[in-house]
């Protein structure tokens, strides 16, 4: 969703998120375009309406996300590894896990790079596919039965 700033005469400015057509006047309009910053509400949401085949599908995804990304490493605020070290990044990707789903959706065109366990967004892209492509076991809350949907 972008943001745009109109600025007319030097004088008006005016802030919308819905596209608006409207003739500028000859002494000068400045438009100025800004994308609004992804959330990790906006980068779940997303991902889940991609990856989910179902409005349920979608919910459960949702769900899913939420409850890894505060159970895994609170929403990314910590930054330590879990699983005696090898489990890394917002999701808590072991790398071999992480390199081989990345693959296997560049394999599928979902994606065109492999990124990084580390990086917010590829992390919730790769876990929303993953649940979505029955691999949400990799997990050991979904494992062990703390979250049933």
């Amino acid at each position: 969703m972008a943001i745009l700033i109109f600025i007319c005469s030097g004088c008006i400015l005016y802030w919308t998120r819905i596209p608006v057509i409207s003739p500028c006047p000859d002494d000068g309009c400045m438009f100025i375009s800004y994308e609004t910053p992804k959330t990790i509400d906006t980068l779940v949401d997303m991902y889940a309406n991609k990856y989910g085949k179902t409005a349920w599908t979608k919910l459960r995804t949702k769900t899913i996300l939420h409850y890894l990304l505060l159970r895994e490493a609170a929403y990314g605020n910590t930054k330590t590894c879990g699983d005696s070290g090898l489990a890394c990044g917002p999701l808590q990707f072991h790398d071999a896990t992480y390199i081989s789903f990345r693959q296997i959706m560049i394999e599928r065109g979902l994606t065109t790079k492999l990124g990084s366990r580390w990086d917010m967004e590829d992390s919730i892209e790769t876990a929303a596919w993953a649940i979505n492509d029955g691999r949400e076991n990799n997990w050991g809350p979904i494992a062990r039965g703390e979250i049933q949907l």
